[in-house]
Parts: C-alpha cells; structure tokens; sequence
C-alpha cells in the first residue's frame, strides 16, 4: 500500500513513485498496445492522449491543491508553452487547423454529454 497524498502536499517523492506505478502498469509494446488512431478517425491517438494528459493534470491539481482559478492559469500556462514552444516543427496554419480540429471534437463531445 502506498502513503495516501493530501491535497495542497508537494511531495516530489510521491509523484514520483506514482508516476512509476503509472508506467509499470501501463507500459505494453506498441504491438501489443491497441492503435486507436483509424482511417475513421486519424486524431484518436491523440484524442486517448489527451484523456491521459487530463488524468495526470487533476493529479497534479490535487497534489499542489490549487484552487479554480490558479487550475485555469496552469491549463492556460501550459497550453501556451506547448503551442509557442521554440522548437516545435509545425506552421502556424497547422496550429490552427490541430486546434481547430480540437475545438470541434471538444464540442461535438459535449453535445453527446
């Protein structure tokens, strides 16, 4: 068993044992590994990514025991790190279009909620 996390603790130790635990039951071969991206639908490795991202982000939300607005201002910081990283090989015509496509997912996806 492992030592429960109190919301508003930093404890790189535990994350860091956590994120161990993550990987160890998560790590399959990519042949073994369902691909979820289809000719249907070429963004759903990136859609269950994204589900990923999410899981760990309320994890890292809980462990710093942010409130609603500083979630907001992480979600935002992060977002903008990744879309304006220096070293990221797309145009800015391909940003739109990812982030557009997102967008209309996300909405899509909230219609069938």
């Amino acid at each position: 068993m492992t030592d429960p996390i109190t919301p508003g603790e930093h404890d790189p130790e535990k994350l860091q044992k956590m994120l161990e635990r993550f990987r160890e039951r998560g790590s399959l071969d990519a042949g073994e590994r369902a691909n979820h991206r289809t000719d249907a639908n070429p963004w759903g490795e990136a859609q269950l990514a994204a589900e990923k991202l999410v899981r760990f982000f309320k994890m890292v939300v809980f462990d710093h025991g942010l409130t609603d607005e500083e979630i907001v201002y992480a979600a935002e910081l992060f977002a903008l790190n990744v879309l304006n990283a220096d070293d990221c090989p797309l145009s800015g015509t391909a940003k739109d279009r990812a982030t557009s496509l997102a967008d209309a997912y996300y909405k899509a996806a909230l219609k069938v909620l």
